[in-house]
């Protein structure tokens, strides 16, 4: 999962979280985005491989039911601010 700083601002990533569809949650770590910068949380077994500090993350703990879950990014005050539902792999 790709996430984007959209914004023309540094964005602190601290108090941020994504979660699934059952709300099993990965809290980021106090992390900066400049503006146009995004980094890559890896999800599921072997994630931990992927994982480069601080541009790749590991989520190792979240698996996807691919049947209507959906990954939302949440914002310090507990608001939705991003939302995709998780496809299967083809």
């Amino acid at each position: 999962m790709q996430i984007r700083n959209c914004s023309t601002e540094q964005l602190s990533l601290a108090g941020w979280k994504l979660q699934n569809k059952i709300k099993k949650d990965f809290k980021f770590p106090e992390i900066q985005l400049g503006p146009g910068e995004s980094l890559t949380v890896w999800t599921g077994e072997g994630s931990k491989k992927k994982q480069k500090f601080p541009t790749d993350l590991a989520w190792s703990t979240c698996s996807w039911n691919i049947d209507g879950d959906c990954a939302e990014l949440l914002n310090p005050r507990g608001e939705i601010e991003a939302k995709v539902d998780v496809l299967p792999s083809i």
